[in-house]
C-alpha cells in the first residue's frame, strides 16, 4: 500500500528474466484525495411514514432528535439510518427535528458540532 498525496504520478518499471532479457514500461495515474464529508442532496417524506435522505456518495448516516444537543453528537451515538454504505437512508417520520450526520467510507464527516442536514418537519 502506498499513501500518496493528491497529484499525477508516473512509475517506471524494468523487468529482467533469467536469460538477462529486459523489458521496460511505465504507467501514469492521478491520485485524488477525498477531503469532504458526504453531502445530502435530497430529503423528503416519502408519504409511507418514512423520512428519506439521499447523499452524493455512499455513506453511513445517523440522527438525533435531541433539541438540546442538536448536532453535537457522534455518529455512533445517533440512531442508525439504514442502509450503511449506501446513498439512500431512511428513518421513521416523526413531527420532531432530525439532526442528521453522515460519514463516507473514509470516515469523512461533518465537524463535531455540525450536521450534514437538519430536517424540521412541518405540521
Amino acid at each position: 500500500r502506498q499513501d500518496l498525496p493528491a497529484g499525477t504520478y508516473t512509475y517506471f518499471f524494468k523487468c529482467v528474466d533469467l536469460g538477462n532479457n529486459a523489458a521496460y514500461d511505465k504507467v501514469s495515474f492521478k491520485v485524488e484525495v477525498d477531503q469532504q464529508a458526504p453531502n445530502v442532496v435530497r430529503a423528503y417524506n416519502d408519504m409511507s411514514g418514512k423520512l428519506k435522505i439521499v447523499t452524493d456518495e455512499k455513506s453511513t448516516c445517523s440522527y438525533s432528535n435531541n433539541n438540546e444537543k442538536k448536532c453535537n453528537f457522534a455518529i455512533n451515538e445517533g440512531a442508525n439510518m439504514p442502509y450503511s454504505n449506501s446513498t439512500e437512508h431512511s428513518a421513521d417520520w416523526k413531527k420532531l427535528n432530525f439532526y442528521i450526520k453522515c460519514q463516507d467510507i473514509n470516515a469523512r464527516q461533518p465537524n463535531p458540532n455540525e450536521c450534514s442536514i437538519i430536517v424540521r418537519p412541518e405540521s
